[in-house]
């Protein structure tokens, strides 16, 4: 025991003397600490005028205080435009530049009223008058109780902003349109256009309306709605004369599938030329409904 509390409490000469320096200083801020406290430094004047002016001031300040108004910041002063504006009844549709300055309204927000008319605004209730920017609340509330607005130009301006535009007319030919074109028919876009064009050019041209129908993706309503714009001529048909077509070239024809395009090559090349298009009738493969869609195609040179 005696050689453990050696080992731990045996301090050498310089450590001896750092304990004995931080004992003053910590007995030290002790003392300061208990002492502070019990310092009362007062200042003391014998200037009566200035004593006399600082009981003077903070009356003042109860004074002040205890007659305080609460301010209402939703009720802002209204005397500026009270004593600016002379207002008389008016119809903010029908008074002049001119009027608007008389009333004591500034030039250039008669102005901008003025303007605002021209170009077809109108008030239709006392509140739009509000709805001009460079009207403030305060002038608002003076003019607003002046304001009259006939039920007649209410009616006027309601019945003008809601007339039903007129319906543009096109007559938009599909064997010659272009993309462009066709984006002006109802329920077309630039997709349904760049559809249209691309099975035209894969048919040679329709030559019935109802082709539509076969593009990918336009439904019967959409085709309903382009229905009275559009028209068709045949004459712009690109045919394909099988009397010298392969079965390359007729295959690419969407109403025909590589077996019916060998089936024509095949009859060919055993009976010789077509010499009629109802000729096609007698090729294996060529049934009533494909020669009926196929027909319109088709040429013998």
């Amino acid at each position: 025991m005696k050689r453990f509390l050696k080992q731990y409490f045996t301090f050498s000469r310089t450590e001896q003397r750092g304990i004995f320096v931080l004992t003053l200083i910590i007995l030290a801020l002790i003392s300061v600490n208990i002492l502070i406290p019990r310092l009362h430094l007062s200042k003391q004047t014998n200037d009566q005028a200035l004593i006399t002016e600082i009981e003077q001031f903070e009356q003042q300040l109860k004074n002040e205080q205890s007659g305080k108004e609460e301010f209402d910041f939703y009720q802002p002063d209204k005397s500026v435009a009270k004593n600016t504006l002379n207002p008389t009844p008016f119809n903010p549709n029908k008074i002049t530049e001119d009027e608007w300055i008389a009333m004591g309204l500034n030039p250039k927000k008669a102005k901008i009223i003025i303007n605002y008319l021209t170009k077809g605004g109108r008030f239709r209730k006392r509140e739009d008058l509000r709805k001009i920017y460079s009207i403030t609340s305060e002038e608002y509330s003076v003019l607003e109780p002046f304001i009259i607005i006939p039920a007649t130009d209410t009616v006027k301006s309601f019945s003008t902003q809601w007339k039903k535009p007129e319906a543009k007319v096109f007559n938009i030919e599909l064997n010659s349109s272009d993309t462009l074109d066709l984006q002006e028919l109802r329920g077309i876009g630039p997709g349904f256009a760049r559809r249209i064009v691309k099975y035209r050019d894969m048919l040679g041209g329709f030559y019935k309306k109802d082709q539509l129908l076969e593009v990918y993706g336009l439904d019967s309503i959409t085709y309903k709605k382009m229905l009275p714009d559009i028209t068709i001529d045949p004459s712009k048909i690109k045919k394909i004369n099988i009397n010298a077509a392969d079965v390359k070239d007729l295959k690419k024809h969407p109403y025909l599938d590589y077996y019916i395009a060998k089936a024509i090559v095949t009859f060919r090349s055993q009976n010789g030329n077509f010499k009629s298009v109802e000729d096609l009738r007698r090729v294996n493969l060529i049934y009533d409904d494909i020669f009926l869609k196929i027909k319109p195609y088709i040429s013998l040179n």
